[in-house]
């Protein structure tokens, strides 16, 4: 094995529209502006803009291939959230759940569309030609839903406030139970399309935050509410 090689890293990308001038120079900046810098969340999570090489090889591997027709080929990412993969440790499924776990707790900051579309194993982080492996996952939808006037991107202050609560994220420091259903809901919430199962799924997160006992679940809910 070649030691040298740089270790591996999962990255999601968000997909979308950057701010406006205006929008950049006010109170919502671009949490990354270019790939020459990251955001640290953590001591293995980061988000940065990636070089457009990586980023157009990584949507590449993602879409499906066709037959005959060839890929436009630009680079449709504005940034990326990034987990370092450790030679030894933590099982696969484990760090996903972490980094997608980030990024359920960054909409609970501020809502965007960043999605598993877009999601790969780049086996050598760093090496211009790693090999990368699309991730599917499969059990919930892979899209984020906004309303069409949302900012969907992060700021430089989202991402600061991501940051004091990355300690969630770490399976050390568990959230109430409550407060973990409340999380997850929101999130299924927010990968439905039809309002009428998110509006269920809203209901059941908010009960579940006011909900603190076995007994009278109803009355509870309508009188705390």
């Amino acid at each position: 094995m070649d030691h040298s090689l740089p270790g591996g890293c999962y990255v999601i990308l968000h997909i979308g529209t950057g701010p406006s001038r205006g929008e950049q120079k006010g109170h919502s900046p671009l949490v990354v502006q270019d790939s020459s810098a990251r955001f640290a969340l953590s001591d293995d999570i980061w988000i940065e803009r990636l070089d457009e090489h990586l980023a157009k090889h990584i949507q590449e591997a993602c879409e499906p291939p066709h037959y005959k027709i060839s890929d436009a080929g630009y680079d449709r990412h504005l940034y990326a959230f990034v987990q370092r993969i450790p030679a030894v440790g933590s099982t696969n499924n484990d760090l996903m759940t972490e980094l997608m776990a980030t990024i359920a707790l960054s909409r609970l900051i501020h809502p965007t569309s960043t999605g598993d579309r877009y999601c790969a194993n780049v086996f050598h982080f760093g090496l211009r030609e790693s090999a990368i492996q699309a991730i599917q996952n499969r059990g919930m939808s892979p899209d984020v839903f906004l309303s069409g006037k949302d900012r969907d991107w992060l700021s430089v202050g989202d991402a600061e406030a991501l940051r004091r609560l990355m300690p969630w994220v770490s399976k050390d420091k568990a959230m109430h139970p409550r407060v973990h259903r409340a999380y997850w809901n929101h999130e299924y919430a927010m990968r439905s399309y039809y309002l009428d199962v998110r509006w269920i799924l809203v209901v059941s997160g908010l009960e579940a935050l006011i909900s603190v006992g076995e007994n009278d679940p109803p009355w509870q809910f309508r009188d705390r509410v």
